[in-house]
């Protein structure tokens, strides 16, 4: 959602851009058991990236599905599946996306991932290599 200021459109983009950069990254959900109605429970991973309004999500087959994301920083809120949800972000990045639905809260936690981590940075290239590191 881009915030209609008096200033440069500049301005305007920057701010809307800070709204994504707080997001930036790869996010896992984590696993609980209670009864959420709001997220699938195929939904392993969601990608937010800084430069347009879609989030992509992964399931558990990694089949990737594009949404469309809304982010208002000034009231944290996030609107995400159809749903409006009120968001925080804790100092590792995680962050907690709530909703009340049917007279109960409904807590969805999404796990910040290090891209260092990532299988594809952790090893280095090598031109031969006798064992494959695919699984």
């Amino acid at each position: 959602m881009a915030y209609s200021l008096v200033c440069e459109n500049h301005f305007t983009v920057s701010l809307r851009l800070y709204d994504f950069y707080q997001f930036y990254g790869i996010y896992h959900f984590e696993k609980n058991d209670e009864n959420i109605k709001t997220i699938p429970k195929e939904w392993r991973q969601i990608i937010f990236q800084h430069d347009n309004d879609h989030a992509f999500v992964r399931d558990i087959d990694y089949n990737p599905q594009t949404l469309p994301i809304s982010i208002d920083s000034q009231k944290h809120k996030l609107t995400l599946n159809s749903y409006q949800y009120d968001y925080a972000i804790d100092q590792n990045g995680n962050i907690l996306l709530t909703k009340t639905v049917e007279n109960s809260m409904e807590k969805i936690k999404l796990i910040k991932q290090d891209p260092k981590q990532l299988e594809l940075k952790k090893h280095s290239f090598h031109w031969i290599q006798e064992y494959p590191n695919s699984r």
